[in-house]
């Protein structure tokens, strides 16, 4: 009898303990929540963007989520991420049949509607909640101040409005849903350079610029105003020597690159994973993809004395083609005595000082910093290309920098698109050797001891 009421206690008492323990840590994990995130790519985290974003905020935001009481509880675990990161932003599950009064003030007639309201009265209102289209409107709505993109026309460039492959209308609707004004710019028709530009973007220009066309460009760059150029192979004589005098130089060449090969691509296109500690870049971990590149080499001593860095190059494998026959022929072979080996430079950046100089400085004043990019290939922010891998965040972190908006140079919300896996390819030797011939070649060797010894019992 005593033994069973003795252990009939310790069990109460373990029982106790282990609820206890329970509870307390249940507790703990109210007040110091965390999520870990297992997967190698953190499909289920919030993105290095959203984070700066909100750990930016400088004013309170709510959102408003008007949906039906059994989609609650998925926009609530969605909302709850964004309110772990910061304080400052509040929401609030409506239903618009049970606050109709809310519903008309903010001009909210079916479910699935989201508005985001800053603190300072700005809203932005949502059909849909992914964490792409949140991010943006947040900062739509604490935005105080829109940037406007100026978009060079009258030369071939890529056009903002082609849905065709090769167009640029996914950059457009990225530049948009960010929060910038999009603006056409052809010097043909205005002749002068536009009082409120933020910014000037040169997509791809297939036919060279005017003398006075150049004069214009070099004028822009010399006030300050950023300039974003990708520039396609062929040559083109006046803009590449402008941008020579700002420490760019080009050559008639191709990239060749076999790591696309491994990949499935034409060695044509040129695969950039080299990534220096400049801002645009140093947090791109993917692969950027260049169809039809070709290189930049920057000159330390040039007309402004510009700070020139490489934003990404390609692998050590790569080279840069000059012989273009041998391109067409579909013969090409890396020759020492005139080839360019790599890796070769494929985005690069340029900054400067402009306006008084050192003397000519008030006490107290500081030099403003000129800003430039040049791409040499404009393929890699088209419709066919944008999606593939790490270019969308390449792209969009080069108009960030060039606007100074840090809290907008980040890596973006994770979609579905095509993130290929990198190998070298002393790894890609080993995974054959280990997985073709070595898994195998032991299998079998296993299955003859295996039925050797059955026989011989």
């Amino acid at each position: 009898m005593r033994r069973s009421v003795k252990y009939g206690s310790n069990t109460l008492l373990f029982s106790v303990i282990i609820i206890a323990a329970l509870v307390l840590v249940n507790l703990i994990s109210v007040k110091h929540y965390n999520v870990i995130d297992m997967t190698s790519s953190s499909k289920f985290s919030l993105s290095p963007q959203t984070r700066k974003v909100l750990k930016s905020l400088g004013e309170g935001v709510k959102v408003l989520a008007f949906v039906k009481i059994e989609q609650s509880l998925a926009v609530t675990d969605f909302l709850d991420q964004y309110v772990y990161i910061s304080e400052r932003l509040k929401y609030e599950i409506i239903d618009p049949d049970k606050k109709p009064g809310l519903a008309k003030k903010y001009k909210v007639v079916r479910y699935g509607v989201f508005v985001v309201e800053a603190a300072s009265g700005r809203k932005e209102t949502l059909s849909e909640l992914s964490e792409e289209e949140l991010t943006n409107a947040i900062i739509k709505a604490t935005t105080t101040e829109q940037k406007k993109i100026y978009v060079l026309e009258g030369h071939g460039e890529r056009s903002m409005d082609d849905t065709n492959q090769q167009g640029w209308s996914a950059v457009n609707e990225a530049l948009l849903q960010a929060g910038y004004m999009v603006t056409p710019l052809n010097w043909f028709e205005t002749g002068s350079i536009p009082d409120d530009i933020d910014m000037l973007l040169i997509p791809g220009p297939k036919n060279d610029m005017q003398s006075g066309e150049i004069d214009r460009l070099r004028e822009m760059l010399d006030k300050g105003i950023p300039v974003f150029i990708a520039i396609d192979p062929p040559v083109l004589p006046n803009v590449q020597g402008l941008l020579g005098e700002f420490g760019f130089k080009f050559h008639e060449e191709m990239i060749l690159d076999p790591v696309s090969q491994s990949l499935g691509f034409e060695p044509l296109v040129a695969t950039a994973t080299g990534y220096t500690g400049h801002p645009v870049s140093k947090e791109i971990k993917a692969a950027t993809f260049f169809p039809v590149a070709r290189s930049i080499d920057l000159e330390k001593e040039n007309r402004v004395n510009a700070e020139l860095t490489a934003i990404a190059s390609t692998a050590t494998q790569s080279w840069s083609e000059t012989s273009l026959a041998s391109i067409e022929k579909g013969t090409p072979e890396f020759e020492e005595n005139d080839d360019l080996p790599g890796p070769r430079i494929v985005v690069a950046s340029a900054q400067w000082d402009v306006g008084p100089s050192l003397a000519e400085r008030k006490i107290g004043e500081k030099a403003i910093k000129a800003r430039m990019v040049v791409a040499g290939d404009s393929d890699f922010a088209s419709n066919a290309t944008l999606g593939l891998s790490a270019n969308r965040d390449l792209f969009m972190n080069i108009i960030g920098w060039l606007l100074e908006q840090e809290n907008r140079i980040s890596i973006r919300a994770k979609d579905k698109a095509f993130n290929p896996v990198m190998f070298t390819s002393f790894q890609l030797k080993v995974i054959f050797w280990s997985v073709v011939v070595a898994l195998p070649f032991s299998v079998a060797v296993l299955g003859v001891v295996v039925r050797a010894r059955r026989r011989r019992s």
